[in-house]
């Protein structure tokens, strides 16, 4: 025969339950009066200011790899032509190491959008990421030792944090016109010497 127990509602309670408190804080920045959670606040709120910082220091360039020269075991040092701050050299840290993202965004004669820290005494080159890789003209010996040479050129008459808007076209522009069957390779030297010396104020057109 089935048994049924019943539970009934008045149980009796010898201690009584003891009453929750909950502190309030302040409206804005609250910093938790407990020892145990302060100094995990404190952590967190150093890292996230930190971290803000690093981004803060991030410049994002519109640029193009005029020379990449090995430094070290993995990195490379990188001199950039860029539209908002003219010529810089950078620091890819780990740039040689297979796999790496900034393995080819660091090689001579790539254009795209590169992200580098400013620092006091160098930079670094963060991340970047391509628009036009000109793998042609580093496959050609001829079209190498052409955009070579119009590095070196840009390398000398550049500065930095100065607008270079005017020589990166120029320089992206002959590189274009390098990988063209159609256009000879003298002629296009020719155009970038005369265009080179006319942005410089060298010469003037009559």
């Amino acid at each position: 025969k089935a048994s049924t127990v019943g539970v009934s509602d008045d149980i009796p309670c010898e201690e009584p339950l003891p009453e929750l408190s909950f502190t309030r804080f302040p409206k804005g920045d609250p910093t938790p009066q407990s020892d145990y959670f302060a100094g995990d606040y404190a952590e967190a709120k150093q890292a996230e200011n930190h971290e803000q910082a690093m981004q803060e220091d991030l410049i994002e360039l519109t640029a193009l790899v005029l020379s990449s020269a090995p430094i070290g075991e993995y990195d490379r040092r990188v001199v950039l032509l860029t539209r908002e701050r003219g010529r810089i050299a950078c620091f890819a840290r780990g740039a040689r190491r297979p796999g790496n993202p900034l393995m080819a965004p660091s090689l001579a004669f790539c254009f795209g959008s590169y992200r580098v820290r400013a620092g006091r005494n160098s930079n670094v080159l963060v991340e970047a990421k391509l628009n036009a890789y000109f793998e042609k003209i580093r496959s050609d010996i001829a079209l190498t030792c052409y955009a070579s040479y119009f590095s070196e050129v840009l390398q000398y008459v550049t500065r930095e944090n100065s607008d270079a808007s005017a020589l990166l076209l120029l320089a992206f522009q002959s590189f274009r016109a390098l990988e063209s069957e159609r256009i000879p390779n003298r002629l296009v030297r020719a155009v970038f010497e005369i265009r080179l010396v006319i942005s410089e104020g060298e010469f003037l057109p009559p």
